[in-house]
């Protein structure tokens, strides 16, 4: 990640047709930085003292616009950039704003969800897919050490999705203790959310899941809206 200042940045506008299909997008995307902040770099390539916009072409016009009319002019002087090796594999957008926290995402989705604010309008307010919405959801479900640790930074978005899958709270923080150093295994973490019941662990050592029945992202969903309280929060760990 680096933080560039504007004037090197260059923008190639023979690629970007400014349609008045792009000025009403670009009048979006500027609205959604001066309320939300920028929520994904820039992607760039080196051009010699200059970088050169790959991706988020749109996000600098609208970046632009905004210093120009003075708004958070000093804030935006210069902009998060993800640097894009020449000769490295095509670029990939991301599932989640790389400029947030998941703790900072999942309580700015939670609030638009106790808002009535639909998952489609959530997911493209935030950047993120409607998966990101369903599994911060889920997260009602989990037992209050997991949900302090996902406060703290210590437990991934994607790591505590997967243990509220079982539905046993208590055996969420034990599966957690038990996986220790593995955690983070991006396998091991599909594993548990896809439902298997027996992992092997990259130390040959066999882990038992407890079982439970799986629950897909649409009926987690209904269940949050057939509740009788019809909002919920995460609790706020310092």
């Amino acid at each position: 990640m680096l933080m560039i200042l504007v004037n090197r940045l260059i923008l190639d506008t023979g690629v970007l047709r400014l349609s008045s299909q792009n000025k009403t997008s670009i009048a979006l995307i500027k609205n959604s930085i001066e309320r939300d902040g920028l929520l994904n770099p820039l992607v760039v390539a080196k051009r010699r003292n200059k970088y050169v916009i790959i991706d988020g072409k749109k996000r600098f016009i609208a970046i632009r616009a905004l210093i120009k009319s003075g708004v958070c002019s000093r804030m935006l002087s210069k902009i998060p950039c993800v640097l894009h090796e020449e000769g490295s594999l095509e670029f990939q957008k991301p599932s989640k704003p790389t400029l947030m926290t998941d703790p900072e995402l999942a309580h700015a989705i939670i609030s638009q969800i106790n808002s009535g604010t639909s998952i489609a309008y959530i997911a493209q307010r935030y950047d993120c897919d409607e998966s990101v919405v369903e599994d911060v959801v889920s997260l009602q479900k989990l037992h209050l050490k997991v949900l302090q640790c996902f406060n703290n930074h210590t437990v991934s978005l994607e790591q505590a999705a997967a243990l509220a899958t079982i539905p046993n709270p208590e055996a969420q923080w034990k599966l957690l203790l038990q996986l220790g150093p593995f955690a983070t295994d991006e396998n091991i973490i599909n594993a548990i959310k896809a439902g298997e019941t027996v992992i092997t662990l990259p130390d040959e050592n066999i882990l038992v899941i407890p079982s439970r029945d799986v629950v897909m992202p649409s009926q987690k969903f209904d269940n949050v809206f057939n509740q009788d309280a019809q909002d919920f929060r995460l609790p706020l760990v310092a």
